[in-house]
């Protein structure tokens, strides 16, 4: 069993060595990186292998490296803006630029980072944070099940879960990851609720040019067999 997070040295880091998400809207805010850090103090989570979809800089994958085992990040980027304070942890992985809808050099086949580099690998913690529409949220979260340790509680961590709602299931943006957790994920997959809620609240405006949210930032959701 491994040991627990050192909760003061991580909220420094966030505090004083991050900029938060209303001067970059790619990252999550730091309220968001304090919520999850909160939720996993325990020490079952050093244990934790979490596969992160979508890093940008890897301003999120530090923290997510400081309270489990071992973090997987993926990104289709080249990688060349990833945070130089990466290189202090060992048990950080970059994979890139792999796409993870698409397999370029054969489209009618599975993704190659599912298909060859990902395929014989299990994780209980997934941060998803890619293309933020209904049916790309639908095949993250779907991948993600089939990589899935279910000897013990799968927990998928999901970003913009609240931004703008509408009844718009197939066009980018505008709630339909928030559409798709309420209407299809929950109902379709026994033993899967929301057991926490991450960053800003409702109502909150996280950058001039955004609307406010009509729901948390982002959400925890447990899944037990």
């Amino acid at each position: 069993m491994g040991y627990k997070v050192d909760k003061k040295k991580i909220y420094d880091y966030i505090d004083n060595g991050l900029k938060d998400k209303d001067y970059h809207l790619q990252t999550t805010s730091k309220k968001f990186k304090k919520d999850m850090v909160d939720f996993f103090d325990f020490p079952e989570a050093r244990d934790f292998r979490c596969l992160e979809l979508g890093f940008w800089r890897g301003y999120t994958s530090v923290i997510l490296a400081q309270i489990f085992g071992h973090v997987t990040s993926v990104d289709i980027n080249d990688g060349s803006k990833i945070t130089k304070e990466s290189e202090k942890f060992s048990n950080l992985e970059y994979l890139y630029p792999y796409d993870v809808y698409l397999n370029r050099l054969n489209p009618k086949e599975v993704p190659v980072i599912w298909k060859d580099v990902l395929n014989d690998k299990t994780f209980n913690v997934f941060l998803i944070d890619c293309v933020h529409d209904y049916a790309h949220f639908h095949s993250d979260i779907q991948r993600s099940i089939a990589v899935s340790d279910i000897s013990q509680p799968v927990y998928f961590i999901v970003d913009d879960f609240g931004t703008s709602i509408n009844d718009n299931r197939t066009e980018n943006w505008d709630g339909s990851i928030n559409l798709y957790v309420k209407e299809n994920l929950l109902k379709a997959n026994k033993g899967m609720s929301i057991v926490a809620r991450l960053g800003l609240s409702e109502g909150d405006i996280y950058h001039e040019e955004r609307k406010p949210l009509r729901d948390s930032e982002g959400v925890i959701i447990k899944w037990e067999i």
